[in-house]
């Protein structure tokens, strides 16, 4: 049928070709020849069977019964080679076109070729053909033509290697050839069943990994991405809310103790302005508060000077340099509105005073003015530079109207304090009930109600599994299904599952062992037995040749089975296959089954009265059952894995607990913070008073007549009262006699017995307390115990000293006396260096307890975003494709189920049913 032959070559030895003489194999051949007659076969195949062809084994694969075959003879012919032939047309019968072959090089003769036609048509499905069933028993009919010459030629090369590791279906089957070759078609039985499961297999992707699943797993996805977005932006703003509130408590206690700082170095402008002008007199010795030069008393006044003007100005413009800020309402009306009359002396003739009204800001703007005038004017006057203006001025505003604006400011400043405190705890609970109570409990429910449907999801390849009727999960368990591993380029898009022995996606149903055949031995690679591990039963009257025990699972559970199944914690029990014993044709029954294979990371649950309820109550289990975590088909119940939910709830709910635990210590530690406020404002008080003490001190001694003397000695005496009072309240709590016309009223704790800190610096300090450890008194001073002894003893010596001396005799009471040099030795430094350390324990106790609450906030951001990265990294990505590879994985096994059922049907009704 229109074949051109080109000239055969020459036979090669041991190559099995058939030759009549050595003549004939070197005569020439014609370069064409006419067309074989037709030889009057009906199949069309006449012109086909003296083709100069071999290799017989290429075509004793068994044919599949039924149809039309015919067109698979082109397929088979394309694996042959042909000897000197460039190119075949076949043109079988039922006007199939023929199909055009090209080949490399030849290898066998025409005599085997003809052997190998005469074998493939013997297999036809025609009347005078043997069909075989599938345990290799002869239905009916005459055997197959050139069956005797194929079983010969199989079991001369039974023993040649194969590169094919797949095999026939059934146990009678033939060996598989001996040819070379890649495509694994050696049965067009195996390449058929292929196709179809390719086909299958695709169809069911698209159906388990189709909306049924993509939607729960891309809404879960995109909405967790979006309910940790919502999550941790509202945990950005609560924190950078609470630093904001922590740095404005910051600001409290700082402008607080700067205030008091501000009246304190005002009152130092006083003491050194007073010493300046008087021990520059002739008549004055170095001594006591005299002991130091004119130039000592410039620098320290020039410094205080400079501090107080940054208090001054920290008060009212804020502690940023940058920007200000200014204070509370009610301070700032007090800085800025002019309620206070203070006196303006005038160089006129006669000197006048004039009276003026400013706030606080102006009036200490005038006092900062006239202190930087003295730095020029006390030099160059000296002793007289007492009838200045610019002194008068600071000695009657300083004393008076600029210390009654500083300590309402304080009293106010003070206040405002208080009232944040309680603010902030306030805007603390409101964000905890915003941020933990409100978005991340919402967050978490909703989180929880995205994991509960996509595991509703998750589960529904699972029933359309457990869902097969029970003859097909029997037929499934009795028998054994080969997977040929192709080497194609598609790889596993073509229905095959291809691989080599440690391929992960065979790990499904792949089983090991030798498989003994009688065309040979073959490596077969076998699914598990298609069973759950379910109670086996003989089957006796089993049609199977093997009569194997089959794994056959009722439509209702055995509830005792159920409840093994349950106690896998993970779903159902996975257990290992059996390896068959060589030469078995089925080998053991094996214990692993489909439901063991795919389950084993899911969580299955059956319930005992379920698997007995009526078929309404199966119905309506279908549907979702008594709850709407359950689910039932054919009596199975499943439920969503509580590992899967809890994975995904847990980081939430740690993270809700952690937000919450933060927020509850950080109103715990806020509930305290007013009492530090309290004894803060009164060791601020106690260390400006002293420091005014002295100031009217040295005013009382300096003075040069008696009735100046008795107006600064009765002066002198309210103040002593004032600080003894405001001295012991500090100590033992209470509320001093300074606080009774002032704003802030609210009782001082005691604060000997609430700070050991300040117990240790008050009473059982044995050291310098000099802030300029040089000029620490020595052993052997007359002043050393009393100044290494703590700061209480020192304070209590010097209330003696000072009250003594108002009650000291005008001749007695001058600059020289002991109780001055008490004042200038040791109140001047010991005492007056301890008083501000006292204050200053109490601010950075303040400030170490916000700084706490800061450090604490820190900590659970940080936290946050390690617990945001490992959601993402260790459960929601792995959990997304786990879930992928199982829907893939229960695809695959679906497609193993026997053609006769139409599983697309019966996975699109379950889908339908419960999805």
């Amino acid at each position: 049928s229109g074949i051109s032959q080109q000239p055969a070559p020459q036979s090669r030895p041991g190559s099995g070709a058939h030759t009549d003489s050595a003549a004939t194999a070197a005569a020439p051949v014609p370069a064409a020849q006419p067309a074989r007659p037709d030889s009057g076969r009906s199949d069309g195949l006449g012109g086909m069977l003296t083709l100069p062809m071999s290799m017989p084994q290429a075509c004793t694969t068994p044919l599949a019964p039924g149809g039309s075959q015919l067109a698979a003879i082109p397929e088979a012919l394309a694996m042959l080679d042909v000897d000197g032939i460039a190119a075949v047309e076949v043109r079988p019968a039922g006007g199939v076109k023929g199909k055009k072959v090209d080949t490399e090089r030849a290898r066998r003769t025409v005599s085997g070729v003809a052997v190998a036609i005469d074998t493939l048509v013997s297999k036809l499905p025609s009347r005078d053909v043997v069909q075989s069933s599938p345990d290799g028993e002869d239905i009916g009919g005459k055997g197959p033509r050139g069956g005797q010459k194929v079983a010969d030629d199989d079991d001369d090369k039974s023993d040649l290697p194969s590169e094919n590791d797949a095999s026939s279906v059934g146990d009678g089957s033939q060996a598989a050839s001996a040819y070379s070759g890649t495509s694994d078609q050696t049965s067009v039985t195996d390449v058929v069943v292929d196709a179809r499961r390719g086909r299958l297999l695709r169809a069911l992707n698209k159906l388990l990994l189709g909306p049924s699943l993509m939607t729960h797993l891309n809404r879960l996805r995109l909405a967790s991405y979006l309910i940790i977005a919502i999550m941790f932006l509202a945990h950005v703003i609560s924190y950078v809310a609470i630093t904001d509130l922590i740095k404005k408590q910051h600001d409290n206690v700082y402008v607080v103790f700067r205030q008091a700082m501000a009246m304190d170095r005002c009152q130092l402008v006083l003491v050194r302005t007073l010493l300046g002008a008087f021990c520059e007199r002739d008549n004055v010795s170095a001594v006591s508060i005299c002991s130091r030069n004119l130039n000592y008393t410039m620098s320290r006044l020039q410094l205080n000077i400079g501090l107080m003007e940054e208090y001054h100005q920290g008060v009212y413009l804020g502690l940023d340099t940058s920007s200000v800020t200014p204070p509370a309402a009610e301070v700032y009306k007090i800085w800025t509105t002019p309620t206070v009359d203070y006196q303006v002396f005038l160089d006129t003739q006669p000197p006048e005073v004039v009276t003026q009204r400013a706030g606080a800001w102006h009036l200490g703007n005038r006092f900062l003015a006239a202190a930087r005038e003295s730095l020029y004017l006390l030099p160059l006057h000296r002793e007289n530079y007492k009838f200045h203006r610019t002194f008068s001025f600071l000695l009657n505003n300083g004393l008076g109207p600029l210390f009654a604006v500083y300590a309402d400011s304080l009293d106010h400043l003070i206040n405002a304090a208080w009232e944040s405190v309680r603010v902030l705890r306030t805007d603390l609970i409101i964000l905890l009930v915003v941020e933990a109570l409100l978005v991340q409990f919402c967050c978490t429910v909703y989180e929880l109600v995205l994991v509960q449907k996509t595991e509703n999801a998750r589960l529904l390849g699972i029933l359309a599994i457990v869902g097969l009727p029970g003859p097909v999960l029997r037929q499934l368990a009795t028998s054994e299904t080969k997977i040929s591993y192709d080497s194609d380029d598609e790889g596993d898009d073509d229905g095959s599952v291809a691989g080599s022995d440690d391929d992960p996606r065979t790990a499904l149903a792949a089983g090991t062992g030798g498989v003994g055949n009688g065309a040979g031995g073959m490596d077969t690679r076998r699914v598990q037995p298609l069973a759950a591990d379910l109670p086996q039963q003989d089957s006796n009257n089993s049609k199977d040749a093997g009569a194997r025990k089959a794994s056959t699972p009722p439509d209702n559970m055995n509830p005792a089975v159920e409840g093994g199944v349950n106690k896998a914690g993970t779903g159902l029990s996975a257990v290992s296959g059996d390896e068959d014993e060589p030469g078995s044709g089925s080998g053991n029954a094996r214990k692993a089954g489909l439901a063991c294979r795919t389950f084993k990371v899911l969580q299955m649950q059956g319930s005992k009265k379920a698997a007995t309820r009526g078929s309404a109550n199966g119905r309506k289990a279908a549907d979702g059952g008594s709850g709407n975590q359950r689910l039932r088909i054919n009596g199975k119940v499943l439920l969503p894995s509580r590992w899967n939910i809890s994975k995904f709830t847990v980081p939430f709910l740690l993270w809700n607990l952690a937000v919450v635990l933060v927020y509850v210590i950080t109103l715990a530690k806020l509930e305290g913070m007013q009492a530090p406020l309290a004894s803060l404002n009164m060791a601020s008080r106690v260390t400006y008073r002293y420091t005014r003490v002295r100031a009217i001190t040295i005013a009382m001694v300096t003075q040069d007549d008696a009735p100046s003397r008795d107006v600064w000695r009765q002066l002198l005496s309210t103040e002593l009262s004032i600080f003894e009072s405001e001295y012991n309240a500090l100590m033992y709590g209470g509320e001093p006699t300074s606080m009774v016309n002032g704003s802030f009223r609210h009782e001082v704790p005691a604060g000997t017995f609430a700070s050991s800190s300040f117990a240790q610096t008050f009473f059982r300090a044995k050291g310098c307390l000099r802030l300029d450890p040089r000029g620490c008194l020595q052993p052997g001073d007359p002043y050393y115990e009393v100044t290494h002894n703590g700061l209480d003893t020192m304070v209590r010596r010097m209330l003696t000293e000072l009250r003594l001396l108002t009650e000291d005799d005008d001749a007695d009471a001058t600059y020289d006396s002991t109780r001055c040099a008490f004042m200038g030795v040791v109140g001047a430094s010991d005492l007056y260096d301890g008083l501000q350390q006292g204050a200053q324990l109490f601010v950075d106790y303040s400030i170490n307890q916000y700084n706490a609450v800061t450090k604490m906030h820190t900590i659970l951001l940080v936290v946050s975003i390690g617990l945001v990265l490992g959601f993402f990294l260790f459960v929601l990505w792995p959990h997304n494709a786990r879930l992928q590879r199982d829907a893939a994985r229960q695809g695959a096994l679906l497609s193993l189920v026997p053609a006769e059922m139409d599983v697309r049907a019966h996975v699109r009704g379950v889908l339908k049913r419960i999805g």
